[in-house]
Formats: C-alpha cells, sequence, structure tokens
C-alpha cells in the first residue's frame, strides 16, 4: 500500500537556503516588505503613502487652526501582485531502500538536483527578465558597451537613478559575463592600478561606483540588455512552496514517487521603480510621448510610438493596470488632477511616464 510522505517545514527551509546559496538574484531583493499572501496566487504589499510637507505658520491663531497644518490621515498604498509562474514536476524512482529516512535523503538529492539545473535557471532568467520589463528607467545605449566606454555609461545609469532620489549607496549592478569582460579591461580601470588593484582582488570586482557587482551568467541575461541596477527596495520576488512529498510505494510502479509543485514571480515596487535601472539596445525601448495641456485639455501630441496608456490621480500608468485608460483623443482635466502617460509597444520596453499637475 502507497505511502505518503509530506516534507515539513525544516526540509522545506534546508532546500531554500541551498537554492540561496547557489542563486546570482537572491538577496538582491526586498524579502522583508510589509506583505502578505491571498490564497496561492496572490500576494499584497503595503507602503505608506507620503504627501508633500507645509510651512509652520505662526501666525495661525490656533483657536482656529493648527499652525502644522492641515491634519490628515495617513494612507498607504495597496499592490496586488499575481503569481503567475507555476512550476511542477512529478518524478519516479526504482524500488530501493524502504527505510523511510533514506527516502527523505533520496527526496532531497532530487531537489536539488533539479533545483541546480532545471528551477534555479528558470528562476533566474524569468527574474532577471521581468525586472529589466518593469524597470523605471531604461536607457537605450547607441552602441555596445566597450573599453572606452562602459564604465562612463555605468555610472550615467546609476546617477539617473540617484536623480530620482534613490540612495546612492543601495544598489547592486547586475552584469553578463561577456561585459564583466569588457569592465574590467575597460580604460578607467586599466589606468587606475590602486583602485583596481583594490577592488578586483584575484581579477574580481567586487564594488563599482558604490554598487554591488554580481557577474551573471550571459544567458541568464535577456537579450536586448547590456546590464542593469536594482536597488534593493525597489524589486521584490514572492514565491511559495505549494506541495513537497513523496510518496512510497506508489501505485502501478515497483519504486517510489516525489512531486513538487511552487509558485513564484518578480515585481517592480510602482512607488520605488526609479531604483531598477537598465542599460538596453538600440530601439529597443518606446518613445515618450509628448502631452500639452491648453484650455482643460490633455493632448498626446506624438503617440507613434505605441499605445498610450493615461490616469489622472497621479499613479503611474506603466503600472496601474485598473486605473490606466487607452488614451484616444484630447482628455478633459481639471485643478487638482494629475495627468500621466506612457507609450507601451510591442517587443519593446515602455516608456518614460510623463507628470503635468493641473492647476
Amino acid at each position: 500500500m502507497a505511502e505518503t510522505i509530506h516534507f515539513g517545514e525544516e526540509f522545506r527551509k534546508a532546500l531554500s537556503e541551498y537554492y540561496s546559496l547557489k542563486s546570482v538574484t537572491e538577496g538582491a531583493y526586498n524579502n522583508a516588505l510589509n506583505a502578505e499572501f491571498n490564497g496561492s496566487d496572490m500576494v499584497y504589499v503595503y507602503e505608506v503613502a507620503t504627501s508633500p510637507v507645509n510651512n509652520y505658520n505662526k501666525k495661525q491663531d490656533p483657536s482656529t487652526g493648527s499652525r502644522f497644518g492641515t491634519p490628515t490621515e495617513v494612507g498607504d498604498y495597496r499592490y496586488a501582485f499575481k503569481l503567475t509562474q507555476d512550476i511542477s514536476f512529478d518524478r519516479t524512482v526504482d524500488r530501493g531502500n524502504n527505510d523511510a529516512q533514506f527516502f527523505i535523503k533520496k527526496a532531497g538529492a532530487i531537489m536539488k538536483a533539479y533545483t541546480d539545473k532545471e528551477i534555479r535557471p528558470f528562476k533566474e532568467k524569468y527574474r532577471l527578465k521581468k525586472w529589466c520589463t518593469e524597470a523605471g528607467i531604461h536607457t537605450a545605449l547607441a552602441a555596445a558597451p566597450g573599453k572606452s566606454t562602459i564604465a562612463e555609461q555605468i555610472i550615467d545609469l546609476h546617477t539617473a537613478m540617484i536623480e530620482e532620489g534613490v540612495p546612492d549607496d543601495s544598489g547592486t549592478l547586475f552584469i553578463p559575463r561577456a561585459y564583466l569582460k569588457v569592465l574590467k579591461l575597460s580604460t578607467e580601470w586599466v589606468e587606475l592600478d590602486s583602485l583596481g588593484g583594490k577592488s578586483i582582488p584575484n581579477g574580481k570586482i567586487k564594488m563599482f561606483d558604490g554598487l554591488v557587482v554580481k557577474p551573471v551568467p550571459t544567458r541568464f541575461f535577456p537579450d536586448d540588455c547590456y546590464f542593469a541596477i536594482f536597488a534593493k527596495d525597489s524589486i521584490i520576488a514572492p514565491e511559495k512552496i505549494n506541495l513537497m512529498r513523496g510518496i512510497k510505494d506508489s501505485e502501478n510502479m515497483d519504486g517510489d514517487r516525489f512531486q513538487f509543485r511552487g509558485k513564484f514571480d518578480a515585481f517592480v515596487l510602482p512607488s520605488l521603480c526609479a531604483g531598477a535601472a537598465v542599460a538596453c539596445k538600440k530601439d529597443s525601448v518606446t518613445p515618450t510621448p509628448s502631452v500639452s495641456i491648453s484650455s482643460g485639455k490633455a493632448t498626446v501630441t506624438d503617440s507613434s510610438s505605441g499605445v498610450v496608456y493615461y490616469t489622472l490621480d497621479g499613479s503611474d500608468p506603466r503600472y496601474a493596470s485598473a486605473e490606466a485608460k487607452v488614451y484616444s483623443s484630447a482628455v478633459t482635466v481639471a485643478p487638482g488632477d494629475i495627468f500621466r502617460c506612457c507609450a507601451k509597444a510591442d517587443g519593446k520596453y515602455m516608456s518614460a511616464a510623463t507628470k503635468d499637475v493641473i492647476t
């Protein structure tokens, strides 16, 4: 008769730690967010919604109002993300030792083998592609990075993030090994021996422009990207193991069976999207639409690059799937509205988002 063994939390934790040791993306994202799972497919992330500060008003009569400004309730943003990746396998093993402890060890060996050869490469490529796709900054380079240009291009991309308010010491540079070689041979590193000696011990670049350098197998990286910088708080990679069990003496076979099912995904947080920046190939980024505000109308004057999406509440149309509407003609706007729009085209990265506050 078949015996089903459901592996406990310690077993799952051990496998998760084993994956983390091998992963190139693990540790680069925030896994300590204020988040909650709802069912098996949805994860909700909460962030405090801030608003501009005001000047302290010494002349305000306390009996008629607050000198600190009008009291307002502190709200929050709730982002809903759906886990779309649902992976599984069902493998059999010929009859062997019937000892339950041996069976568990055998299951662990199977899981580690699949983690190394199937699950980890699949997840790494998916995470990097998703983070690159949803990044808040896409910079199209005129040509592939070379020895004389790559250092400056990395610094320029990092600077663009800092200008958007991203802390300058919170990022990780993900770079394919094909371009890591270019960086090692770049003009700046060859000439600055003292700096190179500290940052490239044994030929390994550990830090560059305040960024942790994470070499990535070239096959894991999106084909249309040269390198990417991700701030830890800007990206997430929720996952959960739905099923992990072994079946001894499984029916219809002379042996044992091991089954696994897990769900995962990767996202960029909309309010922190500037913390995800990518250097892309030429013509791979959709141009940003031009907007004209006049006589109570918001008009997109150049929408030939793709489908234009807009919002009026200030939310980012690149990520606000529920609030964003497809632009077709001039939009009526009123004081207090915040008109934002972006363009999306098949086969290209989305454009930057415009922002016009209606006064």
